[in-house]
């Protein structure tokens, strides 16, 4: 076994775990403020239009395509869970969300030279600091900062979820 197999499954399992809850909090926010309210009968393809016009609204923009992907692969959950559980009869062939969408575009980034003054930077600003508690807490903040370069790791939410 590879000392790295253990990791990497914590790694596959937590960005499982990390899909399914985008599409539920997806499911919570986008989907159920406009569908909750009806019966599987009366989603129609025309609904569904209605939805993209609403989530634009609601968005202030017109989604780029992996988010209206995440939007389908939730409403697509949502309606298998509907079969399995009875409440959408197997005859009828649901509407589905639109995929087609402007490509993402890709998050800014640092340069290799930015990373290398970075990382020359912080041990000197890690050890100053004028109060007590900058100099406690800017050695753990070095650290984050190093990890997120290390690990591609985005602050935030991404960051926020890791244990």
């Amino acid at each position: 076994m590879h000392p790295l197999d253990g990791p990497r499954l914590k790694v596959e399992r937590a960005a499982e775990h990390l899909h399914q809850l985008d599409l539920e909090v997806t499911a919570f926010n986008n989907l159920s403020p406009y569908f909750g309210r009806m019966t599987f009968e009366e989603i129609t393809a025309e609904v569904v239009r209605d939805f993209d016009g609403w989530r634009n609204a609601k968005l202030m923009k017109v989604p780029r395509a992996s988010t209206l992907r995440t939007h389908a692969s939730a409403f697509n959950r949502v309606l298998d869970l509907a079969k399995q559980r009875g409440l959408l009869p197997l005859n009828r062939t649901p509407p589905t969300l639109t995929i087609q969408g402007e490509p993402s575009q890709p998050r800014p980034s640092f340069h290799e030279r930015e990373i290398d003054h970075l990382l020359a930077f912080l041990p000197a600003w890690a050890g100053a600091g004028r109060l007590a508690v900058e100099r406690d807490i800017r050695p753990l903040l070095r650290d984050y900062v190093e990890f997120l370069l290390y690990t591609g790791v985005r602050h935030g939410t991404e960051a926020r979820r890791l244990e």
